[in-house]
């Protein structure tokens, strides 16, 4: 079963993905929910997601896809939990796409949640 949850706990947005997961359905949940993101930090919990379904070329443009929507939260956090190599290697690729295409928000990947949430509470340097 596909699962692609947000709840929002304090200034933290916290998403979840759960199975593999399409190029179209995250998009479409980015621009259902990014209303709802302003102002807040933001983690993708990516641990028991399936990314096999994103080719590199799909995180480019969904890399591309996010600049406009990122400008809604610029200047924030977002953190993504990806413990599996697979999930962390492509998750770079998108933060490289995301760097090099100018993105708005700070977009950093991690190993464990915990590492995640803390780098998400430091205070602005």
């Amino acid at each position: 079963m596909i699962g692609l949850t947000s709840q929002v706990d304090g200034n933290t947005v916290i998403n979840t993905i759960d199975g593999t997961i399409s190029y179209q359905r995250i998009i479409d949940f980015i621009k259902d929910k990014i209303g709802s993101w302003e102002n807040k930090v933001m983690l993708w919990d990516l641990r028991d997601a399936n990314l096999s379904g994103i080719p590199s070329q799909q995180m480019r443009s969904l890399a591309r896809t996010m600049i406009p929507l990122a400008e809604r939260r610029a200047g924030l956090k977002t953190a993504v939990v990806a413990p599996s190599d697979l999930q962390y290697g492509t998750m770079r690729v998108y933060k490289a796409w995301a760097s090099a295409l100018g993105t708005a928000t700070d977009i950093r990947i991690f190993r464990t949640s915990e590492e995640a949430l803390d780098w998400l509470q430091e205070e602005p340097e």
